[in-house]
């Protein structure tokens, strides 16, 4: 039945902090949501990334070169941040590909890498600054060359190799102190060099590697030979921009601090709309009212009708005729004989008066109601 008074309902009846839990979900939400519209609408989802990127799905990316390692038994990682920072572990090879503006730390930390016993692959614009700070006579680099390169029999690893292809970007035009192990002429793709306990391999032209040119000639087997047979590849990446913050600690600050001023202001939004203070708890559950209050009730009712011959003629019949019934006197039972039975079975004067009279209505319509209740216990006891 309506019309308690309780209007409130819904999500402004919950806690005040699971409103802004739910609300802070779905800021969340809609921000991901939006990040994604503006991603597909921008073309974001399309091939992109860094140049020789093993992020990078285009055709400049190196993505194919890391899923083809992985496919062939090799344990694929990322390196992210300065390199400076980051621990190198010399039981793995590392490729440092057409890399950005490089600091003296990172220098610092390479060297450091190849002295401890490390294979390092470099390559491509920017390479030249860290063969310099490696090798004291590095290999010289000349724009354009061959397109085709073949191996030099230097190298049992590159035995397999005979055709290489570039798009020709450039090769080395001196060895340096390097040793030769893909060339074409008198220029070459790939030299090697050893450095403190570990070693060097200088690659002029990264586009080998990359996607576009990667499943042809002999480009796929000249990019496993290049890991030297390790089981552990490891692309550095920080030198492409690739932060060391992941998840949560990689949105903006600015980002974060607007996704904070809308939880708050739903959280205020919530706080003046909502029912500050509902009303007092009861001390117990709300229950049906007692039976006896409901006869009292109906009672009350009967009582004050102006009807009550008619009100009462349907309990009359009733305990008359189960009277009849428990006595065996018929269906239509002589008044005296009725007054009999019921005297035999212990009803009062008034139960007898009530029920037994035959014409006019009943003098007491409680004693009515009594009579009636004894026949009751009387048929459920027997």
């Amino acid at each position: 039945m309506s019309g308690s008074g309780d209007t409130t309902g819904g999500f402004r009846s919950w806690p005040l902090a699971g409103r802004v839990a739910a609300v802070a979900v779905v800021v969340v939400l809609g921000l991901n949501l939006l990040a994604w519209t503006l991603e597909r609408v921008a073309g974001g989802s399309g091939p992109g990334g860094e140049r020789s990127s093993s992020f990078g799905t285009g055709d400049d990316g190196v993505a194919a070169y890391a899923s083809l390692l992985e496919g062939y038994g090799v344990s694929v990682s990322e390196q992210r941040g300065a390199l400076g920072d980051a621990p190198l572990d010399p039981a793995a090879t590392l490729l440092v590909l057409d890399p950005g503006g490089l600091t003296g730390d990172d220098l610092e930390a390479l060297k450091d890498f190849v002295d401890g016993g490390g294979a390092l692959v470099v390559g491509g614009v920017g390479s030249d600054t860290i063969l310099e700070g490696l090798m004291a006579d590095p290999p010289a680099f000349s724009d354009g060359g061959p397109r085709r390169f073949s191996t030099l029999g230097a190298d049992p690893l590159f035995d397999d190799v005979d055709d290489v292809r570039t798009d020709g970007a450039g090769s080395w035009s001196e060895p340096g102190s390097a040793e030769p192990l893909v060339g074409a002429g008198d220029r070459d793709l790939v030299e090697r060099t050893t450095v403190g306990s570990g070693e060097v391999i200088a690659l002029a032209d990264v586009s080998p590697l990359q996607n576009r040119l990667l499943a042809q000639g002999d480009n796929a087997l000249f990019g496993l030979a290049l890991t030297g047979g390790q089981t552990e590849v490891v692309f550095a990446e920080g030198v492409h921009g690739a932060d060391e913050t992941r998840g949560i600690r990689a949105i903006p600050t600015s980002w974060k601090i607007a996704l904070g001023g809308l939880v708050l202001a739903a959280a205020l939004a919530m706080w003046t709309k909502g029912r500050r203070l509902g009303p007092p708890e009861l001390p117990q559950r709300r229950l049906a009212p007692p039976r006896a209050a409901y006869v009292d009730a109906l009672a009350t009712t009967l009582a004050r009708t102006s009807r009550r011959d008619e009100a009462l003629a349907p309990l009359r019949d009733a305990a008359r005729e189960r009277l009849s019934r428990r006595t065996g006197l018929g269906p239509d039972p002589d008044p005296a004989a009725l007054r009999r039975a019921a005297r035999r079975l212990g009803w009062a004067d008034d139960e007898i008066e009530a029920v037994c009279a035959p014409d006019g209505p009943p003098v007491d319509h409680t004693a009515v109601a009594r009579a009636l209740a004894r026949m009751e216990r009387t048929v459920t006891a027997s």
